[in-house]
This record gives structure tokens, sequence and C-alpha cells, in this order.
């Protein structure tokens, strides 16, 4: 999360002689939570909803929900619950392929990173929030590749909100 606002790559470490290092020490964090209490809150919610039914940390999940929420906690939750519990999949929609790869990694049939994932999900969000649940229409098109490292979330477009608020 501090990454994100800090606008740094989600893939950014300490850095060579530790020169971004100082953005996330404990103090730093600790600062960040008590300026986002509402982060305990949604910390909760991720754990009720999801548990330990899910292919991806709760770290990930928290930050998705946190960063998303910013937009709307609704749409962001149903979001999640379709990425990664497949709820409410049709079988051609953008979350269904991202749930079919957090599947196949789960049996140890992927290759991908957890960061990769990571990464991939933001993109996702993207995608969706700009073009609806229908943005992505083939499962070789999901990974984010290098190219697009600085993914950025996006607000959801009206027709994303429909969709989403319309969906399970």
């Amino acid at each position: 999360m501090i990454k994100y606002q800090e606008s740094l790559s989600q893939l950014t470490t300490g850095g060579f002689e530790g020169k971004i290092a100082h953005k996330f020490t404990a103090p730093r964090v600790i600062e960040y939570v008590n300026q986002h209490p509402e982060l305990l809150d949604q910390l909760e919610v991720i754990k009720k909803e999801f548990g330990v039914r899910c292919n991806l940390s709760r770290a990930t999940l928290l930050y998705v929900y946190h960063i998303g929420s910013r937009y709307d906690a609704s749409y962001t939750l149903k979001f999640l619950r379709k990425a990664v519990l497949a709820i409410g999949l049709t079988g051609d929609e953008t979350l269904y392929f991202y749930h079919q790869c957090l599947n196949e990694y789960k049996a140890k049939q992927s290759n991908w990173t957890k960061a990769e994932f990571e990464h991939t999900l933001i993109k996702v969000w993207s995608k969706v929030a700009d073009k609806g649940l229908k943005a992505i229409t083939k499962k070789t098109q999901i990974k984010a590749k290098k190219d697009e490292e600085f993914i950025k979330f996006i607000a959801p477009t009206e027709q994303a909100l429909i969709e989403m608020s319309n969906a399970i």
C-alpha cells in the first residue's frame, strides 16, 4: 500500500544500498496504519469473506480491497469474490480466466510467482473497471507483461459499476 501511495512499482524492493528502504520501515508502516484506521476493519472483512478459502495471501487481498475501497467498497468486494472465489462466474468473463489461472497455481500446474498474480490482479482490476466484466476475452491475455510493470488502479466506469452491482 505504501509502494502504491508513493507511486513506486509493486516490484520495488529496498533498492541499491537501501536508497528507498526508508519508505518501508516499521515506523512508516505504523504511521500508515494510524493514518488509515479503516484498514483494521477492512482486514476483518477479508478474514470473514475469504478465510483460508483462497490462493492469494490476506495481505494481497487487503491491499486490493483497501485501494479499491477508495473508489467503491461494494464493487471491490464483489470483484474479489468473483476473481478469488469464483462466485457467480459464467465462464466467459475476465475474472473467470483469472480464477482459472489461480486454480492452476494451486494445482502446481503454473509457474507464476505470487508477485505475478498480484500484478495481474491489478491489471485485471483496471481492465474490468474500464470495460466491464468481459474486458479480456482470452485466458492468454490475462497475465501482466513486463512492459505493463506500472499498472494503476482506475476508478470503475458507470458501465462497470452497473455490471458488478447486477452480478451475484
